[in-house]
């Protein structure tokens, strides 16, 4: 992909980490490291690149958070004016990250009209977007953004020293997802190692409690991944997930789990002690598979079988901006999180 827009962030081998699966090598996807904070500027970047040179002279999403942070970033960096109608509820940080970036921002809610959820708030950008000059830029649900966020394997490829045989990625609308198993089609009868695509796969979805989980579908395929749905962390709060994931995931094996508000937040913590970084409880959730022996446990209830001496599991550390340190102490307290907790009793650092 020519005149990107994103960076090819660094994978990191922690061995934190890893002394939490045994056996296992943990490598940490940094996408916390792109310009924008988190993954989305790969793919939202791509589309929006690719919106330009059809003639679009402005752009147009529906976003509260990191897409809309990332569409704002690729704005600037392509010389475009932006408008991100966003609902009423968006944390004034973000606002004010938007407007730095130049977006015009339209904040439009209360009392039913626009804007009072994500769902209202794309009525109000759809109508924004008429203008034939105009292109709407979709948060998640478009193939040129999950042609963009296919990077990250091309570059997993390169970075790392044999195929992975678990990643962990977090999902909201599923645009990550859809990105990496894009990847992988791209690749074809290849991995990052020797393997091949052939044999025996797992997807397992997880969720925070109280949200929705992808369904449960099952095919042949030698990667497995582990995706999570999560309601507290606003950055997945997508209502629907990609039709196209849903229709990818029915080539793996897909096994659902839950990640508890607590367990997602203390992770963050977990990962600030280990990593000396912040990252949003939705890159928690992901992160708790590694903290909360969700990937042992698998293990050994034989759902998830090694082939390899020493696997690697590759966790996508998805980033995200809506998060600070005074924050992250406010969710440790809504969320009863006790310092005693098994998750902070491994005071080593990498």
């Amino acid at each position: 992909m020519s005149n990107r827009l994103h960076t090819v962030t660094p994978v990191v081998l922690s061995s934190t980490m890893s002394s939490r699966v045994p056996g296992c090598s943990v490598y940490l996807k940094m996408e916390n490291q792109q310009l924008s904070g988190s993954f989305k500027l790969r793919g939202i970047g791509y589309h929006a690149q690719q919106a330009v040179e059809r003639g679009a002279s402005h752009l147009v999403m529906a976003s509260g958070g990191n897409a809309g942070l990332a569409l704002s970033c690729a704005a600037k960096i392509l010389a475009v004016p932006c408008t991100v109608v966003v609902p009423v509820t968006t944390a004034e940080p973000i606002l004010h990250s938007l407007k730095l970036d130049g977006a015009r921002v339209i904040v439009s809610g209360g009392f039913g009209v626009h804007g009072d959820d994500y769902n209202s708030a794309t009525k109000r950008a759809l109508e924004e977007a008429k203008n034939p000059k105009s292109a709407y830029i979709h948060a998640y649900d478009h193939p040129e953004i999950w042609e963009g966020h296919s990077t990250i394997i091309e570059e997993l490829e390169e970075q790392l020293p044999c195929k992975p045989e678990v990643l962990v990625v977090a999902v909201g609308g599923a645009g990550l997802l859809c990105g990496i198993l894009s990847g992988l089609q791209k690749i074809g009868p290849k991995t990052v190692g020797a393997c091949s695509l052939e044999g025996p796969g797992m997807v397992s979805s997880c969720s925070l409690e109280g949200s929705e989980t992808l369904s449960s579908c099952s095919l042949d395929g030698p990667w497995t991944f582990y995706f999570i749905v999560d309601s507290v962390a606003k950055s997945l709060g997508a209502r629907m997930v990609c039709s196209q994931a849903l229709q990818w995931a029915f080539q793996f094996k897909v096994l659902s789990e839950v990640v508890t508000d607590a367990e997602a937040v203390s992770s963050c913590l977990q990962f600030a002690d280990d990593q000396r970084v912040l990252v949003e409880p939705a890159c928690g959730a992901a992160l708790s598979a590694v903290y909360y022996g969700t990937i042992c446990r698998l293990q050994e209830q034989g759902y998830l079988q090694m082939k390899s001496t020493n696997p690697i599991v590759v966790v996508i550390v998805c980033g995200g901006s809506g998060v600070s340190l005074q924050l992250l102490q406010n969710w440790e307290k809504s969320t009863g999180i006790v310092q005693t907790d098994a998750v902070h009793s491994n005071n080593s650092h990498d």
